[in-house]
């Protein structure tokens, strides 16, 4: 008798402890403390048009589970001008993205062990045309970037601000009375999303010319030789040797160059 009421108490204890504890496998992937953890390291190029450039990024698993069947898609959508104009369905030849890989701008990878991270990179593509900023107004070309992956035998869907409308955006942040940003995870479950990562950028400028490099160096040259020619010719001592040369240096120009003298 007292066997059997041992072993009822404990089943009972053991049913009220699974009563009791919450279920966070679900709650956990769109934990921000998980979230802002998948998308790191962000390498952000600056090229100019005609170049090819390499945008990457580090894609971390930093659940205590495995995912598996892991695809995460890159595409520019906006270019931010300095003025902070932007603009998408005026871009003239607009930027890129493939993958390093394969030809597409979807990444797929089949398995990441928890904690594990791996790194991810794209070449953009630019031509001639492509449209970007001049030397003293930079402009920047938004990526949006869409994530989702198998995780305990469910599929979970990220996305950056790019894949959302501005209503939708509108609707989803809430400011707090610290004028930062919290998420409305009621309407984020709606859209079908477990969290919002990063949008990343890359900057397309033109060159600048090698002509003010090159006047700016040639004119601080000719100021520092000027200034030392002076310098020892009121004191030759100084500096004797060196102002032989200089002495000698001159001639030479005004033989070429002659300079007519006043009367």
């Amino acid at each position: 008798m007292n066997k059997v009421l041992t072993a009822f108490i404990s089943c009972s204890l053991a049913l009220t402890l699974l009563i009791a504890l919450p279920d966070n496998s679900c709650a956990q992937w769109g934990d921000p403390e998980f979230v802002n953890q998948l998308i790191t390291g962000v390498a952000a190029p600056v090229f100019s048009p005609g170049e090819n450039a390499i945008l990457s990024l580090n894609l971390s698993n930093p659940f205590s589970s495995t995912i598996s069947e892991i695809s995460i898609l890159a595409e520019p959508y906006l270019i931010v001008y300095e003025n902070g104009e932007s603009d998408w369905s005026g871009v003239v030849a607009p930027p890129k993205l493939i993958n390093l890989t394969a030809n597409s701008s979807m990444i797929h990878i089949t398995t990441m062990l928890p904690k594990e991270k791996i790194k991810l990179g794209w070449s953009v593509i630019t031509t001639e045309a492509t449209s970007r900023g001049s030397l003293f107004a930079q402009s920047v070309y938004l990526v949006r970037l869409s994530l989702s992956f198998n995780v305990t035998d469910q599929r979970v869907h990220y996305t950056s601000k790019g894949f959302l409308t501005d209503s939708q955006w509108d609707e989803l942040t809430i400011s707090d009375k610290k004028d930062s940003t919290i998420f409305n995870n009621t309407y984020l479950s709606e859209l079908g999303y477990e969290g919002i990562i990063p949008d990343v950028s890359f900057i397309v400028r033109d060159k600048m010319p090698l002509w003010p490099a090159i006047s700016i160096v040639g004119v601080s040259f000719i100021t520092g030789l000027l200034a030392v020619y002076y310098h020892l010719k009121s004191d030759p001592m100084a500096a004797p040797r060196l102002y032989r040369i200089l002495v000698n240096t001159r001639n030479g120009i005004e033989r070429i160059i002659p300079f007519r003298k006043k009367k």
